[in-house]
């Protein structure tokens, strides 16, 4: 969560269209937009960063700096770093949120789906939207965790 903040998601109020959220360290629920939002994920691996050494890494989401549009990542039990979400592939299995897109696939945004693989050759995740499965083809930027 923004601010730092971890809890647990215990619901949906639709009337505000904001999660609801228990804040860990203070026991007390919070409502909360999917932007100041990201899953605690392992799993994830690192592709186009400058640091060569990075690339191909696995790494786990610990937070979300809101005002970068980063994910805050752990190498390990090692550093933590400020990482794009068009840097990410996620694992097969992710709930993610459709973001960003324009004209044909705009319908999509905001919305949940599943990833179910990754194409490697298109850069691009395969993702099941819900209610019915439909598979779209996603760039990594335009999926949030």
């Amino acid at each position: 969560m923004a601010g730092g903040l971890h809890g647990t998601v215990s619901g949906y109020d639709a009337a505000r269209g904001k999660f609801r959220v228990i804040v860990e360290t203070t026991g007390q629920e919070q409502l909360v937009s999917a932007d100041c939002l990201a899953q605690c994920l392992a799993g994830i691996r690192l592709v186009g960063l400058r640091s060569e050494e990075l690339n191909g890494a696995t790494v786990q989401i610990v937070g979300l700096d809101i005002e970068k549009g980063r994910y805050q990542v752990r190498e390990g039990n090692a550093r933590i770093l400020g990482v794009r979400p068009d840097n990410c592939i996620l694992p097969v299995g992710t709930i993610a949120r459709v973001v960003g897109l324009c004209v044909e696939g705009a319908r999509w945004n905001g919305t949940y789906g599943r990833i179910v693989s990754f194409d490697q050759r298109c850069a691009r995740h395969i993702v099941a939207m819900q209610p019915q499965g439909q598979l779209i083809s996603v760039r990594p930027k335009n999926l949030r965790v």
